[in-house]
């Protein structure tokens, strides 16, 4: 079966079970990286960026006319949605609702977290278009953030409000330079993209005030300053459960992941304290659901709990066109249902 009907068929089915994804077990996870295992610095920092790059591309926008195509606001419906249908507004204390499936939302804009005039032109499509750089946000605040760098603001020009957004002037790379600052409880969320674009993107020739931050070259390209800020804020700020959700969703839907919310640790090994230290996925520290060794930080804006399943439990398995099996032991993907809970399964 296609990899990619595979993929958009578990989010639908998991939409209509009505069970809450969340991040993928350790198993998934060590499968999916393990072209990166035993490798360390400048050559796991290219691997990743050859596995992240390697992915599918939905197109930029919306879907106006209702065609069913997939897209931005068709991603963010499922990515970047609270159960009461309204959107996970990351920039402000504001509130915004979806409508259809696949329109933008009333007031809101697509956002580029890592600006889009930091690449050039035809390179940077891909880029352009990457659910791990594209956020939904309050159209004032968009434009507010413009194409400026991303660290702490000293002086503050805009503020959103309720410890949200701020625009000023900051210390950025040994000068004085506007500047956004996502609010304390984003600042994680916001440095592992960033800290995603590098790797993924590395490749690229940068420019306009996107040199403030980024070199072009395969190793480090975050700058000292950059990447000591990203890598702190990611300690302080600790992967939530929205965060392994919307992973897994966008992996349902464009086919790659984002290592660093996978590992928490795994900045270390490409730029900090074990750069020395081959790096092996299927020993290492995850957010997996079956992974007890890094607590993921629980927002509360999702109402279903992280749960846990044990293969013991009495189960009911479907396939992903929603049929019962009785007897299976041919590999795919299945959904098993224990009792009210459900969990996708993979049989390999």
């Amino acid at each position: 079966m296609d990899n990619i009907f595979v993929r958009n068929t578990i989010v639908a089915m998991c939409l209509f079970l009505g069970c809450n994804v969340y991040a993928a077990d350790r198993s998934t996870i060590a499968r999916y990286y393990q072209n990166v295992s035993g490798l360390k610095k400048e050559e796991l920092k290219t691997a990743l960026a050859a596995l992240l790059f390697d992915h599918k591309e939905i197109e930029y926008g919306s879907d106006n006319q209702n065609t069913g195509k997939e897209c931005t606001w068709w991603a963010f419906y499922v990515t970047d949605r609270k159960s009461d249908n309204s959107v996970i507004n990351r920039y402000s204390p504001a509130t915004f609702y979806f409508g259809r499936r696949g329109i933008a939302a009333s007031g809101m804009n697509i956002e580029h977290s890592m600006p889009k005039s930091w690449w050039t032109g035809t390179d940077g499509v891909m880029a352009h278009r990457d659910l791990f750089n594209l956020y939904p946000s309050p159209k004032e605040d968009n434009s507010a953030k413009a194409n400026y760098p991303m660290a702490y603001v000293t002086t503050v020009t805009s503020d959103s409000g309720d410890g949200y957004d701020k625009v000023g002037k900051g210390t950025v790379d040994g000068t004085t330079q506007m500047c956004w600052e996502p609010g304390d409880e984003w600042k994680g969320d916001f440095a592992r993209s960033y800290m995603y674009m590098s790797v993924c993107y590395q490749s690229y020739t940068w420019r306009s005030r996107g040199t403030t931050t980024l070199t072009t070259e395969d190793w480090p390209t975050l700058k000292q300053w950059a990447r000591d800020l990203y890598m702190q804020w990611s300690k302080d700020d600790r992967i939530s459960d929205i965060e392994t959700s919307r992973n897994d969703m966008i992996y349902s839907i464009q086919q790659n992941r984002n290592p660093f919310v996978d590992f928490p640790n795994i900045a270390e090994y490409i730029w900090g304290d074990s750069v020395g230290v081959a790096f092996y996925p299927s020993r290492a520290i995850t957010t997996a659901s079956d992974d007890d060794r890094y607590t993921v930080k629980s927002t509360g804006i999702r109402t279903a709990k992280r749960d846990k399943y044990d293969a013991r439990q009495p189960y009911v398995e479907y396939r992903i066109d929603g049929r019962k099996v009785k007897k299976n032991n041919r590999k795919g993907v299945y959904i098993r249902k224990y009792g009210k809970k459900t969990k996708k399964y993979y049989r390999r």
